[in-house]
């Protein structure tokens, strides 16, 4: 992501003194049918962090998505033990919106248990998501739109329309759910994660959620460059004993300010500071990880980045060409 591209969609944003981060790199479009919901192509943005109320701006290729909430960052968390983290980021829960959203279009989207799931970048293939598809948890509203109030956020509702929605296999609700529906012999499925609602002292508490130790089969790469264009070439890297330990630095990686590393530019300079990994699970379901020069790993959707050992991180930077 350039500079004048993060300057174009902060013209975009009402203004506000308090703001301190921006979402970036979100690709999403509509489906082909009222509730299909197309895979994201490599979201690479995580939530607009706002110290007061601002706005959320999602960079589409073919319209702009934008959602009213409220997201801080709380760096003084204590964990169950009572002891304070000095590394521990909160990221809030999402507050529904008090007004309505004079908004043309808006990100896919459903409230479970009072908690907002957002569309990020997971993924399933219909094959996997028959295999995967859990317990029947209800069947979604289609109750939000552009001029949605508060009162229009009720369970299960949702911005793609009406679909069952189900848990995940080997997952925790609480973290991933799935929409599903079939129509005409073909199966559809999209993954939707709460990224919100939840403190993080290291890397263990968000990619532990996605399973990721031992059960990677394929680690695919690309450069800033051929990510940025859309091409087609990747590069890839063997699941073996150098990429172990790149997860295990992952899982203890300190969480530092996603506010804060932008402010300091980490966003600049895209073709020498960024490259994307693609991780396919044993279940099929399928992870983008952005990688920043600095040692620095994002999951896309988190506000958050991790801060990684510098010999296990460069191992897996220096291997992708």
């Amino acid at each position: 992501m350039k500079q004048s591209d993060y300057k174009r969609i902060m013209d975009q944003l009402e203004p506000d003194n308090e703001l301190q981060n921006q979402l970036a790199q979100g690709l999403l479009e509509k489906g082909d049918t009222p509730v299909r919901w197309r895979r994201p192509l490599y979201l690479a943005a995580s939530l607009l962090c706002v110290i007061s109320i601002g706005y959320i701006s999602f960079e589409a290729r073919k319209s702009d998505y934008k959602l009213e909430s409220v997201i801080s960052v709380d760096h003084s968390q204590k964990e169950a033990t009572g002891q304070v983290s000095p590394h521990a980021i909160t990221i809030p829960k999402i507050e529904l919106p008090k007004q309505s959203l004079e908004i043309a279009d808006m990100v896919g989207l459903i409230v479970y248990k009072g908690n907002i799931y957002m569309q990020g970048s997971s993924s399933i293939t219909p094959e996997a998501a028959t295999k995967l598809r859990g317990e029947k948890l209800g069947r979604t509203k289609a109750g939000i739109d552009e001029y949605s109030g508060n009162e229009s956020y009720v369970e299960l509702a949702s911005t793609i329309g009406v679909t069952d929605v189900f848990s995940v296999k080997g997952y925790d609700s609480n973290f991933r759910i799935m929409s599903y529906q079939e129509h005409e012999g073909n199966n559809y499925a999209e993954l939707y994660e709460r990224l919100n609602s939840i403190t993080l002292t290291n890397g263990a508490d968000l990619f532990e959620k996605m399973k990721l130790k031992n059960n990677i089969t394929t680690v695919m790469a690309q450069d800033y460059d051929n990510w940025n264009n859309s091409k087609s070439t990747f590069h890839e890297l063997k699941v073996d004993d150098r990429f172990g330990t790149f997860l295990n630095s992952l899982y203890e990686a300190i969480p530092r300010d996603h506010g804060k590393l932008y402010d300091e530019g980490i966003y600049n300079h895209g073709e020498q500071n960024q490259k994307v990994l693609f991780l396919t699970m044993a279940d099929q379901t399928e992870i983008t990880l952005f990688l920043f020069n600095g040692n620095y790993v994002q999951y896309p959707g988190a506000s958050v980045f991790f801060e990684m050992e510098p010999v296990a991180f460069s191992a897996i930077w220096d291997a992708i060409p």
